[in-house]
């Protein structure tokens, strides 16, 4: 079985909707808030991952710095981010949105030193 992804709103004023994945092989479901801290700015669409490492260097007493952000036009390609996006902003419905692995950005598709 493979991998599954989806976005669903939240209606959540800062964290408008959650990004779910499901492990194919373990059928084990994590679920992350998409947040926009400025919901007036469509383009501030983020994701926070946890970053076990991070946090378990000695000394470091802060959870900020255990955090990873990642921008979700930086995570989706531009056709499932402008989705996201009207169905965020544009809707006051719920809504719950299929990604397939081809509406990811890849190493390969991005332009790292942008």
């Amino acid at each position: 079985m493979q991998n599954a992804y989806k976005i669903a709103s939240s209606f959540e004023a800062n964290c408008p909707a959650e990004f779910v994945m499901k492990d194919g092989k373990k059928q084990k479901e994590v679920t992350i808030g998409i947040w926009n801290p400025e919901p007036d700015d469509r383009d501030d669409l983020y994701v926070c991952l946890f970053n076990p490492a991070e946090y378990e260097t000695p000394g470091l007493n802060d959870w900020d710095d255990a955090l990873d952000v990642f921008q979700m036009d930086d995570i989706l390609t531009p056709d499932a981010y402008k989705q996201l996006q009207s169905a965020l902003f544009n809707y006051e419905t719920p809504f719950e949105m299929a990604l397939s692995e081809k509406r990811f950005f890849n190493s390969s598709d991005r332009n790292i030193g942008r």
